[in-house]
């Protein structure tokens, strides 16, 4: 049975993605590599959300946002979901 790709489940699965990467990372690379890349994209994604709020972009802004609070959530060592 598939899910139909609503708002929020593109919002989950964006969120899923980028936490997962960083956990990968952190895994198999180092906790250093995992922290520099998540404080990277939590910028990167962070400073799109606002572009993207004042260009009325609201699909773009949720996937940045989704992308910006993962790496923030696994900068602060909050699990997955």
């Amino acid at each position: 049975m598939s899910v139909p790709d609503t708002p929020y489940v593109r919002w989950l699965k964006d969120w899923h993605q980028t936490w997962s990467h960083l956990f990968l990372l952190h895994r198999h690379d180092s906790p250093e590599a995992a922290a520099r890349q998540g404080r990277r994209l939590l910028w990167r994604h962070g400073a799109k959300t606002l572009l993207y709020t004042v260009l009325m972009r609201p699909k773009k802004v949720r996937g940045n946002w989704a992308k910006a609070s993962a790496a923030w959530a696994f900068l602060r060592g909050r699990p997955s979901h």
